[in-house]
């Protein structure tokens, strides 16, 4: 193979994605004439409704067809700040917010601006299968924490706080967990703050439903889960006090 078309390195330390391949032959299986049940990729089996094809036929015939900003429409990032003001009483200010192709392209492009070689990235177990993947990519180490049955499929901030090493840039939290479905209570993610404040520089990264998701990249750890987290005067913007450089 000529230097021309060699891959790079990084390439060759991933593996094609599992839940792509099982889709991928679920198709195969349905063409053939098998009775499949995919349960592979979260897309739905309905239509898309109405009102959203709807929308989407009315811009393309008012011209909104060209180059958009890349953090999204202003429209859009208002209406994202209404919605997070209007159900989770969260105030975010524009520059707060960004609009990505998906919660993949979102996560992979944050691991790139922030992951070195060497970092690590705590990933608890059962996971999305690409999160491991994704850290390899951008020259960094996936920390498997295994979360047992016993304990709901759920990181415990015993487990988080053995986990958390000098290296550690990012802990990912997929909310409710995606395969198991597990989900914490406002309880449970104010214990992991307290625990990780406390120690070395690692930052949270949190998806909810697909909808939520954080980064304060060269910051202190950052906490989302209240204002005021840890009782004293933290903030979403600065960082907690408590945290060391």
């Amino acid at each position: 193979m000529s230097d021309a078309t060699t891959v790079a390195d990084r390439v060759t330390r991933i593996q094609p994605s599992p839940s792509t391949a099982a889709a991928a032959r679920a198709k195969q299986l349905r063409v053939a004439g098998r009775d499949i049940l995919d349960l592979t990729v979260g897309e739905p089996d309905v239509d898309t409704p109405d009102a959203v094809k709807q929308a989407a036929i009315a811009a393309i015939l008012a011209g909104e067809t060209k180059y958009t900003p890349v953090n999204g429409i202003p429209a859009l990032r208002r209406a994202i700040a209404d919605r997070y003001r209007r159900r989770d009483e969260i105030a975010y200010d524009d520059n707060e917010i960004t609009v990505g192709g998906g919660a993949k392209q979102v996560i992979y492009l944050a691991l790139t601006a922030t992951v070195n070689a060497g970092s690590e990235v705590i990933v608890p177990a059962p996971y999305w299968v690409s999160y491991p993947d994704m850290v390899r990519a951008n020259d960094g180490t996936p920390v498997i924490v295994e979360c047992s049955e016993d304990d709901d499929f759920k990181l415990t901030p015993e487990a988080l706080e053995a986990a958390i090493t000098e290296r550690t840039r990012w802990v990912i939290l997929n909310a409710p967990g995606n395969p198991t479905g597990a989900a914490y209570t406002a309880d449970e993610l104010r214990g992991w703050p307290r625990c990780s404040c406390d120690t070395r520089r690692c930052s949270f990264w949190s998806t909810r439903s697909m909808t939520r998701s954080g980064t304060t990249p060269n910051r202190w750890p950052t906490c989302w889960w209240s204002s005021r987290p840890c009782g004293r005067a933290c903030s979403r913007s600065t960082g907690c006090p408590r945290a060391t450089r």
